[in-house]
């Protein structure tokens, strides 16, 4: 018997035949199931031979989803051989094996053609299936799944998902080419490629490698240069430390010939060097101060600027605009001279 004639036959006998044993079933352990979720189970197993009888072409997919639910529901085993048909042309080697298996050993009215056409296909099935292992190195996050896709010579490709449960994946595969894929709730996903070789066996171990945090390099990067200004205020602020102590110095100098030279007549014979030597402090007090304060101001105005232009380019960063110029292009300088000084914040562009 061809599998075309078993398929056809199922849909044509599997319903009544199904639901009769369904229903026996049912009054036998009535206690243990509800009348509503054999109805139920009912509702999907029609669904089912309705997407096997469909006009156009059977639908395997949406039938194995009905008699998935109408076995989940109803546990009758009458159901397995419809859900073996369609785990076998699905792909799903491995639960077709399981499926058509139980049936025939649970199932004892199975017709002689019937059970002889079933157990070709699992004979074929077993001695031509890879064999597949599957582990994860590291905890899968859950919702973890892992994705097989064969692509034959000819025709569609075939991709079957299956979810990972935290230990080894045992799967049965066809010969062909095969792209496995591990795939996380967080979009991760790693693939495996291997050549399915028929009663071959192969197994992978998907590495989760930790990942480096993330980090700002363009904030690291302005940070960085954050020092440059910091730095000319540091030096600015030290000049005006020095020329604050230079002050107090000089003060004391003139403070001591204002009591030696009251009304600027001077007796002692070195009066006019310490004269000069207080006019040299107050220069010098002068020079320091002048310096440390420009140098200073350079510097906060330097620092000032990197902070707008850095709060701009946060506010622009969804927008980039090119020819901008980066924080580096800024330089600050200070100019002093006998009769003054003043200080300056430059930009490139």
């Amino acid at each position: 018997m061809t599998r075309a004639c078993v398929a056809s036959r199922w849909v044509g006998i599997a319903l009544s035949v199904a639901l009769g044993t369904m229903a026996e079933s049912a009054h036998a352990d009535e206690a243990s199931l509800a009348e509503a979720s054999l109805a139920e189970a009912k509702a999907h197993f029609k669904a089912g031979v309705s997407f096997l009888s469909d006009p156009e072409a059977p639908r395997y997919e949406d039938a194995y989803a009905e008699f998935k639910q109408s076995y989940a529901l109803s546990h009758s085993p009458t159901v397995l051989g419809n859900l073996g048909l369609c785990a076998m042309k699905l792909e799903r080697d491995g639960e077709a094996i399981e499926s058509y298996q139980r049936y025939l050993d649970e199932v004892k009215d199975v017709d002689k053609e019937e059970r002889k056409q079933i157990e070709k296909d699992l004979e074929t099935l077993r001695v031509s299936a890879a064999r597949v292992d599957i582990t994860v190195d590291g905890t899968a996050s859950p919702g973890a799944s892992i994705v097989d896709t064969r692509t034959p010579i000819s025709g569609p490709s075939f991709t079957n998902g299956y979810p990972w449960t935290g230990t080894t994946l045992h799967l049965l595969v066809r010969p062909g080419q095969h792209v496995l894929k591990l795939r996380t709730n967080q979009g991760k996903a790693l693939e495996w490629e291997f050549q399915a070789t028929p009663g071959g066996r192969f197994s992978h171990t998907f590495a989760q490698s930790a990942e480096p945090p993330k980090t700002d390099s363009k904030l690291n990067r302005t940070n960085h240069a954050l020092l440059g200004p910091a730095l000319v205020v540091g030096v600015g602020a030290a000049g005006l430390a020095v020329g604050g102590i230079l002050g107090g110095v000089t003060l004391s100098k003139v403070h001591g010939l204002e009591r030696e030279c009251p009304n600027g007549h001077c007796r002692a014979s070195d009066a006019q060097s310490r004269i000069d030597t207080a006019h040299h402090f107050v220069r010098a007090t002068d020079f320091t101060l002048l310096g440390g304060g420009l140098v200073a101001g350079a510097g906060v105005s330097w620092f000032v600027a990197m902070l707008i232009e850095r709060n701009h380019d946060d506010k622009s960063a969804t927008h980039p605009k090119t020819g901008s110029a980066s924080s580096s292009n800024w330089h600050a300088g200070a100019v002093l001279g006998p009769s003054g000084g003043f200080a300056t914040v430059e930009k490139a562009f």
